[in-house]
């Protein structure tokens, strides 16, 4: 795998699909179902394996738990990068 730097761009694109996308946070409610916590419980995706001719079953609960905390993971992931970047600003604005 290999990593390329996020651009301010990226960032932005990022944090724009968060705002954009159903609020959460977000639970695997059931086998493939993915729904809303609060207010009120609505269905925002599914996950199913197809059907039973499927060679390699599909891993519906790891893909539900992935789905269902990526609202609230990537806003924490988009914290912390903001986070650490404002401190390299000001580290190398003191000359450090």
């Amino acid at each position: 795998m290999s990593f390329e730097r996020l651009s301010n761009d990226d960032l932005a694109e990022i944090k724009l699909r968060v705002e954009r996308a159903t609020p959460g946070p977000w639970i695997h409610a059931s086998e493939g179902i993915i729904e809303t916590k609060i207010p009120h419980r609505r269905i925002v995706a599914m996950t199913c394996r197809g059907s039973d001719r499927v060679v390699a079953p599909l891993p519906v609960a790891e893909n539900g738990a992935f789905i269902s905390h990526a609202r609230t993971d990537i806003q924490r992931l988009i914290n912390e990068v903001e986070r650490l970047r404002a401190t390299r600003f000001v580290q190398n604005r003191r000359g450090g």
